[in-house]
């Protein structure tokens, strides 16, 4: 059910700018508006990376974020309870317990039909490699969603004399000496962000560091506040410049698509009550098991397409599967299209469905989308740029603008047809 906290007072409700590259869509960015930010509304799927992706931030100057220099915290955090995996890449003992769903027979038979197209069965695409089609693994235990908050800091605030969590709190800027962060700037009382401008500003001072934490668009949306910035931008909207930095440029997104399907039997995550749903909910409430103790996103998996042309073996497509039609369910919320259609969609896929979610993992050159039609996988490339966060005004209870830009490099915006990818090979499957 983690769908319903998305737009809710638990989710911050970020909206993109219209983009013309997609007839003026507006995106839809779910981030968390609580302890644990946004992993407490997400799907709890656990995925660390693949190793390039740290190797890569250590080559261009993050000593110390090579994979060999961060696979240490991640054993250390961790208490795998998924059997086999390699000890090499998992701990045991750790705060944050990692678990595989009780799978239902859609997606049994989904990663069979892969594996007999010829993909390779990962047992562990948190280990030595990520290429293959995998059983998810979830951070979850004993039916409980496995947040920041819980694992890391809810231990310590009771015994932390020295711990002060400030909750319903809005941090409005950093302080800073010259160029080093002394302190932060704030007001609290409230969830709701019109409530908390009225309140009282607050000010805590520090003798050694300040840590920023705030998700990928709060971070550079309270440095650019902070006169941390691009200086031309940060002075036209009037915020002495402390640092004339690209803070809120190269932002990149995993674009995704819900492709839904009818099914003939009930999808037993399905959200529609039927018996088998409300059996479930019982044995769920009575001893926090089933189906409903886990999460929905149960397979996944991962290729290297070879479209970007980087002789880069890094996985650049995902693909999600789960039963049930909450993705028809996300896309009528959030409202992506002004379609009727999709607005209904729900309706038209009627009480049992599949879903399966192709999604982008490296945008940086070029993105492509997989569409499912039936039995097929058709790849079609586009060309993309990354997007910006900027400030619309220095008012710090005003959003920033977020400007995705997703297609806006007109070259390669391909035709719909298939282009041949000797790596990706088209799979059915039949329930």
């Amino acid at each position: 059910m983690y769908g319903k906290l998305q737009l809710s007072d638990l989710d911050w409700k970020f909206k993109t700018e219209k983009n013309p590259h997609q007839n003026n869509r507006v995106g839809f960015w779910p981030r968390g508006k609580a302890l644990g930010g946004s992993s407490s509304i997400n799907a709890m799927i656990y995925v660390r990376g693949d190793r390039e992706n740290f190797d890569s931030w250590e080559r261009d100057g993050c000593t110390g974020w090579g994979y060999q220099g961060v696979l240490p915290y991640f054993k250390k955090s961790e208490n795998c309870e998924v059997p086999g995996l390699d000890p090499e890449y998992h701990g045991k003992g750790g705060p944050l317990t990692i678990r595989s769903p009780e799978c239902n027979p859609y997606t049994h038979h989904w990663v069979q039909a892969a594996t007999k197209a010829g993909w390779t069965f990962n047992q562990d695409y948190n280990g030595a490699s990520m290429h293959g089609v995998s059983i998810a693994q979830s951070n979850i235990s004993d039916g409980i969603r496995q947040n920041t908050s819980r694992v890391f800091l809810g231990r310590h605030r009771a015994t932390r004399k020295t711990l002060t969590v400030a909750t319903g709190a809005h941090v409005t800027r950093v302080i800073f000496q010259g160029t080093t962060a002394i302190g932060v700037e704030f007001k609290r009382g409230s969830a709701d962000l019109a409530a908390v401008s009225k309140g009282k500003t607050e000010m805590v001072h520090c003798s050694r560091e300040v840590i920023l934490s705030a998700g990928a668009i709060n971070t550079p949306w309270l440095l650019l506040l902070s006169g941390v910035g691009p200086k031309r931008e940060l002075e036209a909207m009037g915020v002495p410049v402390v640092a004339d930095l690209p803070v809120g440029k190269n932002l990149q997104d995993h674009l995704l698509l819900f492709q839904c399907f009818k099914t003939k039997e009930s999808g037993p995550l399905s959200p529609h009550m039927d018996l088998y749903a409300v059996g479930q909910l019982f044995r769920y409430l009575l001893t926090k098991g089933g189906l409903l103790a886990h999460g929905h996103l149960q397979g996944t998996a991962f290729a290297t397409t070879g479209l970007r042309g980087d002789g880069s073996t890094a996985p650049d497509l995902q693909i999600h599967f789960y039963p049930g039609s909450l993705g028809a369910e996300a896309v009528e919320q959030a409202n992506f299209v002004d379609d009727s259609f999709f607005k209904d969609l729900e309706k038209h896929l009627g009480p049992h469905a599949i879903c399966i979610v192709p999604t982008l993992l490296r945008p940086k050159r070029y993105w492509f989308v997989v569409v499912v039609v039936v039995v097929l996988l058709l790849i079609l490339p586009f060309f993309s740029s990354v997007g910006e966060i900027v400030l619309k005004s220095r008012n710090p209870f005003e959003y920033p603008a977020i400007h995705s830009n997703y297609l806006s490099d007109p070259e390669g915006v391909s035709p719909c047809h298939p282009r041949p990818v000797s790596t990706i090979t088209p799979f059915s499957f039949t329930v």
